[in-house]
């Protein structure tokens, strides 16, 4: 029987799906998993129809392209490729942002885009209020901030202080930037319309790769490893290999991480009372 089923999983679904399943059977673990690839299995034999896994998020691969990530935790599947020329993606509650070379667009939890505008060319930074919806985008070679305000993006004049690496949704009508001078960090608030600085505290350390979530969570290097720290200060490790260099929101909860080591593809559950990875297929869906 296990091996019928691997063999159906394998002609429908790709190994990056059947895999999970033979190493759950072999390990005795993930019966509510193994029973869930079943009903797929199942599923699409009785009707023929292409039933859908859980959709999680939303992610940049490592060829560049835009990838919807499927399944349950410890068995997750990559769907095919929607967007290629990536140059940016975060996904977060019900919203998405994308960065492809010439445009900026929104998406909703289908990833149908919602909003689309020009863009200049090359990588950007994308924040989200603490309800899932667009805040902010900064476009990191032409220094330029944008505000999402009443379904469309604003340019926000700036003068910073300093390299910005993180920005998010404030706190009412605001934006919340990380920006480094030499070597110390600091979260800077700025009030939309005018752009001052309303507040500003230091981080202490921290280090890149770093994100600031939504609800000003902070996921930072700290010279060791991969520290999350909360809005009261408490900070709890990361078990992440050394070789993550990029990370970003890919769906409320979660978020992807990336690096050039060997399997540094990652996603990260942010649970309140545990911090858990899982490791992305190399391949899936094309």
């Amino acid at each position: 029987m296990r091996a019928l089923i691997l063999t159906v999983l394998t002609a429908l679904c790709g190994t990056a799906y059947a895999q999970p399943f033979l190493r759950s059977q072999r390990a005795g673990l993930g019966r509510d998993t193994v029973d869930y690839q079943r009903r797929i299995a199942a599923g699409r034999l009785a009707s023929g129809s292409e039933l859908q896994p859980p959709a999680i998020g939303l992610i940049r691969d490592s060829a560049g392209s835009l990838r919807r990530v499927l399944g349950v935790r410890a068995n997750f599947i990559l769907g095919g490729r929607m967007e290629d020329e990536v140059e940016a993606v975060a996904s977060w509650g019900q919203t998405g942002l994308l960065k492809t070379r010439a445009a900026l667009h929104v998406l909703d939890a289908t990833g149908r885009i919602t909003n689309s505008t020009p863009a200049p060319r090359g990588a950007a930074l994308l924040g989200f209020t603490r309800s899932g919806g667009p805040a902010a985008v900064f476009f990191l070679e032409t220094g330029e901030l944008r505000l999402w305000r009443r379904g469309g993006w604003r340019r926000q004049p700036v003068q910073l202080d300093g390299e910005v690496v993180a920005v998010s949704g404030g706190a009412g009508p605001s934006v919340l930037l990380v920006l480094r001078r030499r070597d110390q960090y600091w979260k800077t608030e700025l009030a939309a319309g005018t752009g001052l600085a309303m507040r500003e505290e230091m981080l202490p350390g921290v280090d890149l790769p770093l994100l600031l979530l939504p609800d000003e969570r902070l996921l930072f290097h700290d010279g060791c490893g991969l520290v999350l720290r909360r809005r009261s200060g408490h900070e709890t490790p990361v078990p992440a290999p050394p070789s993550i260099a990029a990370m970003a929101p890919a769906a409320r909860g979660w978020v992807h991480l990336s690096g050039t080591g060997h399997q540094t593809d990652l996603m990260l559950r942010l649970d309140a009372a545990d911090l858990s990875l899982y490791h992305l297929p190399k391949g899936g869906s094309r």
